[in-house]
């Protein structure tokens, strides 16, 4: 897979995989634009055990491809105020990419992998087989909601102060064209008695009929890895755990608790102890670039790094650099003079292009 490229490489070579094949064991191999593979930054190492190294580097392909999806730039996934995503209205059902997408997050689910991909709740109720309500609708367009609530409780006339009737404005690439809410919809005045029916059709249309085919599309190729049966055992914030992990800071102390140690390295050791001090002064960014960096995976097991799998390792080595290998989940730390040296060469590797080319 070229790193510029993960979505259209993804589909070229995942896309005819049978959906069974999704399911087992997936192996990924970077390359650079000439086709040759990774030089530079050691990410992945050398696993003993190829299916140990085919998960860690899978992993790190999951979050990058996902990323890239939800990119705005590419206009297949709208954001709201809370940065929870939803398919965008105006990016229709195309045939690869996105289905790349539903399919990634559908084989995140099934392997545990979180994702930094925060679903809107009402479209993570849709893979639960539940419809968006006018409760949902805040979270998705509280501006909307507001003015139905308004429409709801008016005590004026409200067909003639209102002057509303049973359409929404639709803009498509820049063309306002007023849709129908009902048959006859353009011709049907928003009157006291059917005011209520107006409110739950606005909802409906925001929430499910303007993106219904994107959703069907997205929910179907989730459930193509993920049965619906297996979803249904949890609730939408249960859901929304599984797919985004949680968001609360990682914390450095369980991480330590929970740190195996290899190559002469103990908890006592020197250069171990600077680590942990430099790790407990970095920002929750640079946290989150260290558990990529080392499991290719920003954020932490839902349960905690107790059940961090293999755990998080620390070993010696005779590099100038720190390197990882995310198939042993294992950091590989130089036995560094001072700490201000292993804090600036630990910030160096992980916040390095993941990969470049040697001249």
């Amino acid at each position: 897979m070229r790193r510029e490229h993960l979505l259209e490489d993804g589909y070229v070579q995942l896309g005819a995989l049978p959906r069974e094949k999704l399911k087992g064991t997936i192996r990924v191999e970077f390359v650079s634009e000439l086709g040759l593979a990774e030089a530079g930054i050691d990410r992945t190492g050398v696993c003993k055990e190829p299916l140990e190294d085919a998960a860690g580097v899978f992993k790190e392909f999951l979050e990058d491809a996902m990323r890239a999806a939800i990119d705005p730039q590419r206009g297949l996934f709208a954001r709201t105020a809370q940065r929870r995503i939803y398919p965008s209205p105006s990016s229709g059902v195309a045939e690869h990419v996105p289905d790349m997408s539903r399919r990634l997050l559908g084989k995140a689910v099934y392997e545990g992998i979180v994702l930094d991909a925060a679903l809107a709740d009402f479209f993570a109720a849709k893979l639960l087989g539940k419809p968006g309500s006018i409760d949902d609708l805040a979270s998705l367009d509280p501006e909307l909601f507001q003015s139905l609530q308004l429409v709801k409780s008016y005590d004026g006339d409200v067909e003639g102060d209102l002057c509303l009737c049973f359409t929404v404005d639709e803009d498509v690439f820049g063309v306002r064209t007023a849709v129908d809410l009902r048959e006859g919809g353009s011709t049907m005045p928003v009157t006291r008695e059917n005011r209520i029916e107006y409110v739950h059709l606005m909802a409906d249309y925001r929430l499910n009929r303007q993106i219904e085919a994107q959703s069907r599309a997205f929910v179907a190729g989730v459930h193509s890895v993920v049965p619906l049966s297996w979803l249904r055992l949890f609730t939408t914030p249960e859901l929304q755990r599984l797919i985004n992990g949680d968001d609360a800071p990682i914390d450095v102390n369980d991480l330590r608790r929970h740190t195996r140690y290899a190559g002469g390295y103990n908890e006592l050791t020197p250069t171990v102890r600077d680590l942990w001090r430099v790790v407990a002064d970095f920002s929750h960014e640079d946290r989150a670039l260290l558990l990529k960096f080392v499991t290719s995976c920003s954020k932490p097991p839902l349960l905690g790094f107790k059940y961090l799998q293999p755990p998080f390792t620390v070993q010696n080595e005779t590099q100038r650099l720190p390197t990882a290998s995310t198939c042993f989940n294992l950091l590989k730390l130089p036995n560094f003079k001072s700490r201000a040296v292993l804090r600036e060469r630990l910030l160096y590797a992980i916040r390095s292009a993941s990969g470049f080319e040697l001249s």
